[in-house]
């Protein structure tokens, strides 16, 4: 069946909703460590300054991907060097994926098929995500279907040529993530089992394509011994994230539930409306019906029907399960994103059932219409509920101007998530950048002062900002600071108390923006490491001056603690001041002791939550008093734990109301799903 008028007419509709739910307020997308690196590496590339020879580090490892991912996400930064950019370029991949699938699957079984194919897949929630942030499973959907659409060409259509680009798709889809490997079993299969006719010549170039696309890698790795590809080797033996164990019915279980539970693995405050979760999750469960009937109905075909149709659901269906078995088999911890390899294949076997139910040979001719617009009213219900779903879902995400994972919920496999029970939250790309402006605008700072002079636990590590500093100050040149009084900045998040001294406050959202004359004294601190967990005395001689905050301390080893002293200066009229430790460490850190008048300080306050860059961060809230008769308090704590000290800060606040006691080692929030 040719694409008519009404045809193109539904794609371009399904393409603007596609476009639309992948740039809606992109400002939300997630920027972390990855993020940095990835923005930091392509402008880099896009300005001349860095061709890299190898790319991004495989999770959990330290071999890294061949380096073609970062010279693809270039591009965009040739136009503008402001993260968002490359997060738009990832976006409109997306979009790309959707109309070259509607042609793939047209040439395999349709327009109908193809039309309800790129429906789903446009509004599917996890496709969305994915797509709406500059990081590789971004772009894996964009040349799955490049290489599938040539291997169809070779296996089915018999076009030689083509194997040209099966090459060359496999060489970028390898370098963009590990699991790419996966469809290079696929292809191997294929050819193996139908045995198309290959020219020489072809092949021939192919391959010649495909070490061109590799040239960088090999050049590091034939002037290295061949380190990194001993490291990948060792990786795809050895698994990803340890402590999992092979899972592969779950991985079943997640692939016809069309990764249901995932979802619940973001986390919103917000309630949502009324009778929408629910009209969502029948919707949902629809389509996963859909889903599994489509793959009775093609494993039927594979035995019925023209050869070429047998071949056409054949490759569908390898595409499908290679990649599902080899998944399970491994002994990982597997997360959601590594099913990206899998799309769009699952919203073309739904499509398939869809044609099923309205074909001449199954339903009576007087009941054929009503299955037709009762399937097209189904697709239109699932787009729209889906459609709303992200708008619903960033919302939320604005409302509470942060991104909350649950992070056990995005691993598939059978076996508990490595990073246990507990929550991911991250600062939106939005808010971090509005903060920084106005730290850098309003308040005249630079890099070096909000590294020095800007605390709380809301802009994290000094390298998610580096960038974004770096732009605002190469902007224009910087402001003289409006209130000359005030040298210090506080960042927190209402309804956390500012300091009583605050001469001026900017509200960015729900958060604030302080500035005040400090109580702590920053330059007169000094830290000792305790060798042993039950050392108590410390020679004068072990301590070692160090300005607050501090960067990059030492690595804490088995039983070894870190001791801190320093001064405040109590304000006028206060008998004391509350004192905020924050600590950020490669694993959980905590403040076992803590003094303030030579006595025991009872912390007030304790909160500690892991960031998606995986570094942790612990805060720790103290009454400090002041010495009777003075207007100065000294203050100790002790640090325990193990791994790198990352940074270690302090900061005060108003004594308004205690803040509520929390203990454990994550935020309270739970997915409302």
């Amino acid at each position: 069946m040719k694409a008519t008028s009404g045809h193109r007419a539904i794609l371009a509709g399904i393409l603007c909703i596609g476009a639309f739910v992948r740039l809606y307020r992109l400002d939300l997308t997630w920027y972390f460590l990855d993020q940095v690196r990835d923005v930091s590496t392509g402008t880099a590339i896009a300005s001349g300054q860095s061709f890299p020879l190898l790319g991004p580090l495989i999770g959990w490892t330290s071999a890294r991907l061949g380096p073609l991912y970062f010279y693809l996400i270039a591009p965009p930064f040739l136009l503008s060097g402001a993260p968002l950019a490359g997060a738009v370029f990832a976006a409109l991949a997306s979009v790309l994926a959707i109309f070259l699938l509607y042609r793939f699957a047209s040439d395999l079984f349709g327009p109908p098929v193809a039309l309800t194919a790129a429906a789903l897949f446009a509004v599917f929630p996890l496709a969305v995500v994915s797509s709406r942030v500059l990081w590789n499973p971004a772009f894996l959907p964009l040349f799955t279907v490049l290489l599938m659409r040539d291997l169809y060409g070779v296996v089915v259509k018999g076009r030689s040529r083509a194997i040209i680009g099966v090459f060359a798709w496999l060489a970028v889809l390898t370098q963009i993530h590990l699991s790419g490997a996966f469809l290079g079993v696929v292809a191997l299969l294929s050819l193996l089992l139908w045995r198309p006719q290959l020219k020489l010549v072809h092949v021939l170039a192919g391959a010649a394509v495909f070490l061109a696309l590799y040239g960088p890698y090999l050049a590091h790795e034939a002037t290295h011994g061949f380190e990194n590809t001993r490291a990948i080797l060792g990786a795809a033996t050895a698994g990803g994230a340890p402590g999992g164990e092979r899972g592969l019915p779950a991985v079943v279980k997640n692939l016809l539930f069309l990764d249901r539970g995932v979802l619940a693995g973001f986390v919103v405050r917000s309630p949502w409306p009324p009778g929408f979760l629910s009209a969502f999750s029948i919707l949902y469960a629809a389509e996963a019906v859909l889903f599994g009937l489509g793959l009775v109905l093609s494993v039927r075909q594979l035995f019925r029907g023209p050869a070429e149709t047998r071949r056409s659901v054949g490759l569908l269906l390898l595409w499908l399960l290679v990649p599902v078995v080899l998944l399970g088999s491994r002994k990982t911890a597997l997360w959601w994103y590594y099913f990206d390899i899998l799309y769009p294949s699952q919203f073309i076997v739904a499509g398939i059932a869809l044609a099923w139910l309205a074909a001449p040979g199954f339903p009576p001719a007087a009941a054929r219409r009503f299955l037709v617009r009762g399937a097209a009213v189904l697709v239109l219900a699932i787009v729209i509920v889906q459609t709303g779903f992200q708008v619903l879902l960033q919302r939320r995400i604005d409302a509470q101007a942060e991104i909350v994972f649950d992070a056990p919920r995005f691993s598939v496999a059978s076996s508990p998530s490595a990073l246990g029970t507990g929550t991911l939250t991250t600062l939106p790309y939005g808010y971090r950048d509005r903060i920084l402006r106005v730290l850098v605008d309003d308040f005249g700072l630079d890099a070096e002062g909000v590294v020095g002079q800007v605390h709380g636990s809301v802009l994290g590590l000094r390298q998610e900002n580096e960038y974004l500093l770096h732009r605002l100050a190469a902007r224009a040149p910087l402001k003289r600071p409006s209130d000359g009084a005030a040298s210090h900045y506080l960042v927190v998040k209402a309804p956390s108390a500012e300091p009583a001294s605050a001469s001026r406050t900017v509200r960015v959202g729900p958060y604030r923006i302080a500035a005040y004359r400090p109580a702590i004294d920053y330059g007169n601190w000094s830290f000792a490491l305790l060798p042993r967990a039950d050392a108590e005395s410390i020679p004068e001689g072990a301590w070692e001056h160090r300005e607050l905050p501090a960067e990059n301390l030492l690595t804490l080893g088995e039983g070894q603690r870190l001791a801190w002293r320093g001064a405040l200066r109590i304000p006028a009229g206060e008998q004391g001041v509350r004192v905020a430790v924050i600590l950020y460490g490669a694993s959980p850190l905590e403040v076992t002791r803590a003094e303030s008048r030579g006595g025991s300080a009872v912390p007030v306050g304790r909160r500690s939550w892991l960031s998606p860059s995986l570094y942790w961060t612990t805060e720790a809230v103290f009454d400090v008093k002041a010495a009777p008769g003075s207007d100065r308090a000294a203050f100790r704590f002790v640090v325990a734990g193990a791994g790198p000290v990352m940074r270690v800060d302090l900061h005060e606040l108003a004594i308004t109301s205690s803040p509520e006691r929390d203990t454990s080692r994550t935020p309270r929030d739970r997915s409302p799903w």
